[in-house]
């Protein structure tokens, strides 16, 4: 496969800060976003995945059930437990899961980062990328001091979030509860990454699928 850079040689994010972004985060995917990249990468889907891609899972703590994709923690595998009870201080009686599929990271970056700093799928980024410093929903806060480590965050930035990449998302996770996680994505790698609170743990294909319980 040759994947070109197609980032601008001149970038402040490649110069100034080094993809600063591109190294503390998880690049989660929307379907049509990961068959974009797939395409552009001239691989089939399965082995896209296979090679780049990861199971991703955010889960938050709940008091009580409430809509959305939403289980009960007595249902979670032991490996999750433990390690979402140390993230949390404590064992809630229910998480909130945002489960989806998200690009690899190799040694502390994502992993189309290449070693100039430069995006080599850049033509095909999620939109998540491409928006970015521009994501944050908390529109209380401005985005320097979101991002204090980004300088388009301070250059350029508006804040708030883009209403259609909304839409698109609010729509994924709907279907994901209607239909199951594994019947919306079809192909799915097979090694797994949980995050709770600020930790971030690897498990089990097969336990991922359990935190999901009947949304798998």
């Amino acid at each position: 496969m040759a994947l070109m850079d197609e980032c601008p040689e001149t970038s402040e994010c490649s110069e100034k800060c080094k993809a600063e972004c591109c190294k503390r985060y998880w690049i989660t995917l929307l379907p049509g976003e990961l068959d974009r990249l797939a395409d552009f990468a001239e691989m089939p889907r399965q082995r896209f995945i296979e090679e780049y891609c990861t199971l991703f899972a955010d889960i938050f703590p709940m008091s009580k059930k409430a809509e959305g994709i939403v289980v009960f923690t007595g249902l979670v595998p032991d490996s999750i437990e433990a390690k979402a009870k140390e993230a949390f201080g404590e064992m809630p009686d229910f998480f909130l899961i945002l489960p989806f599929i998200a690009l690899k990271r190799i040694e502390g970056k994502c992993v189309f980062l290449n070693k100039e700093n430069l995006c080599s799928v850049y033509k095909a980024r999620p939109r998540q990328c491409a928006l970015f410093p521009e994501i944050s929903p908390d529109e209380g806060r401005k985005p320097e001091e979101l991002y204090d480590f980004c300088r388009l965050a301070v250059k350029e930035a508006k804040g708030g979030l883009d209403l259609e990449h909304f839409k698109k998302m609010k729509d994924y996770f709907s279907e994901v509860e209607g239909r199951g996680f594994s019947k919306v994505w079809r192909n799915l790698p097979g090694n797994a990454v949980v995050k709770a609170y600020k930790e971030y743990f690897p498990v089990s294909k097969e336990d991922f699928l359990r935190l999901l319980g009947p949304y798998a």
